[in-house]
């Protein structure tokens, strides 16, 4: 039996700019989804914690 895996849904709260694009600017649902993993996958890469990551308040510009 297969079982799907749902999305944490604090990855809506994932901010900042992964190659030059802001995230939270980003419209089309899909882009959003793949660049929420790219900045998730880069950040952990740096290791940072995961809590973090997720908590993070909007950049200031």
């Amino acid at each position: 039996m297969r079982r799907s895996s749902a999305l944490n849904p604090a990855r809506t709260d994932i901010r900042g700019l992964i190659c030059g694009v802001r995230i939270e600017e980003i419209t089309d649902p899909v882009m959003r989804e793949i660049r929420d993993l790219d900045k998730l996958i880069d950040d952990l890469a740096k290791g940072r914690p995961m809590e973090k990551i997720l908590n993070r308040a909007p950049a200031k510009v």
